[in-house]
């Protein structure tokens, strides 16, 4: 009997984006289309005059930051404001979701969360040796919403990664 292989992430289908302090996470919510998952490194071609300008090697000098990109869709505001840095948010009567610009000089790094992406499987989430982290996720709001009668409003937010200061890990998968 044939064996079913899978990638570490699952191969195909939607997933969970959870969003909070390590063991505390709060799910967000639903997503528009896809998630997307970016992390490259970064090397610096060395070179030598014979060579012209053929590099005769490659230096690795770090990483970009891992970037999560969720179109956000049809969240309560309770939930946008917890994936907005610096918004308001009051259940009071009358109640209300702002934002104002006052972030300005305030660090990534240290309003940072743990962001979980877990994959589902069928109709459950599946098993968390599955689900990516990234230790130390920053969101960043870039909305445009747009009122017509064919789009729907979604609410990209880019999540970008930083390294822990003691482990240096940027992102896992697995239990980790």
């Amino acid at each position: 009997m044939p064996t079913s292989i899978k990638g570490p992430l699952l191969d195909l289908g939607p997933m969970e984006v959870w969003f909070g302090v390590k063991n505390s996470e709060t799910q967000l919510g639903n997503y528009y289309e896809s998630v997307s998952a970016r992390f490259s490194e970064r090397d610096a071609m060395i070179y030598e005059s014979a060579h012209g300008v053929t590099p005769v090697d490659c230096v690795k000098i770090g990483q970009d930051p891992m970037e999560v990109v969720v179109p956000f869709t049809r969240l309560t505001l309770a939930l946008l404001s917890s994936a907005f840095p610096g918004a308001n948010y009051s259940a009071g009567v009358p109640s209300y979701f702002e934002v104002k610009n006052d972030e300005i000089g305030v660090s990534e790094f240290d309003n940072s969360s743990h962001l979980i992406l877990k994959p589902i499987s069928g109709a459950s989430v599946a098993a968390a040796i599955y689900w990516l982290h990234v230790e130390h996720a920053y969101p960043l709001a870039d909305y445009e919403i747009t009122y017509d009668t064919t789009g729907q409003r979604v609410f990209n937010t880019t999540f970008k990664s930083f390294p822990d200061p003691v482990n240096k890990r940027v992102w896992y998968i697995g239990e980790g």
